[in-house]
């Protein structure tokens, strides 16, 4: 008999300190207190004594012989919830429109700027990123112009163009020239995430 007083009075010992500890470490925005804050306190004798006292002895009898199980649970670390995995743009087989040649895609590119602040060459000022995008071609690879109409995981989609590097019928570096929001658009997911 002692020691199941011994159990009940160390797992209400348990609980004092588990909720002493709760209310030192919530936040001020705790939704508890905010609900505490909106519901009418007891007015009648009857009502102050099913709020302050039988209903915390109805649910510490409930709980209090499980006890260590909660208190093991308290202490136990919750594993992070993992982040939920955003889809990455790539270019697919099916968004390729039309094989062109360095010559034809630099002649489409050509940005002419009648006040001269754009220089006079293929993507005008992004034309260091064109020529580092064409030394990662290699000598049997075909540029090809691309198109993707692409769903984000979030917010409006979006339309992708440019031009990529197909390597043995696979697709692989492209360079992204206009990328432009479709403004109140949702685009069907399609697997094009890599």
């Amino acid at each position: 008999m002692i020691f199941l007083f011994g159990y009940f009075a160390s797992g209400f010992a348990a609980f004092k300190l588990i909720e002493y500890l709760h209310r030192r470490t919530r936040p001020p925005d705790d939704l508890w207190a905010q609900l505490r804050a909106r519901s009418t306190p007891p007015r009648t004798l009857t009502e102050k004594l099913l709020s302050r006292i039988f209903w915390p002895a109805f649910c510490y009898a409930l709980v209090l012989p499980f006890w260590p199980v909660l208190v093991l649970w308290q202490l136990w670390p919750t594993p992070p919830k993992p982040l939920p995995v955003e889809p990455v743009f790539a270019v697919l087989p099916e968004h390729l429109q039309q094989q062109l040649s360095i010559a034809e895609i630099e002649a489409r590119e050509k940005v002419f700027d009648p006040l001269g602040a754009v220089p006079d060459l293929p993507f005008g000022h992004h034309n260091a990123l064109w020529r580092s995008f064409l030394a990662k071609r290699e000598e049997h690879d075909e540029l090809w112009s691309f198109e993707a109409n692409w769903q984000p995981g979030y917010g409006d989609g979006v339309l992708f163009s440019g031009y990529a590097l197909v390597r043995e019928g696979a697709v692989g570096e492209y360079l992204v020239v206009v990328a432009k929001v479709l403004t109140g658009v949702i685009i069907p997911r399609q697997n094009n995430s890599m």
